[in-house]
């Protein structure tokens, strides 16, 4: 699964987020099946209070999912 930079903010840093690349160094063709789960752009988006601890303090300001989208494209 590829963890994209909403959840990594979402989890307050626990779900890291990783780079989106395809490499195929088989030589043979690779099919690869995409799926994308959004909020809606109206929702606001706050770390989770179950990763948000004495050792791991807030970390990340609560967005608008569309203004978040909007400034990462």
């Amino acid at each position: 699964m590829n963890i994209g930079e909403m959840l990594y903010h979402w989890s307050k840093g626990l779900l890291i987020s990783t780079p989106h690349r395809v490499i195929n160094c088989s030589g043979q063709e690779r099919y690869s099946c995409t799926f994308f789960f959004e909020p809606n752009v109206n929702v606001k988006v706050s770390p989770l209070s179950c990763c948000i601890t004495h050792d791991r303090p807030k970390q990340f300001a609560s967005v608008v999912y569309g203004e978040f989208l909007r400034s990462e494209l």
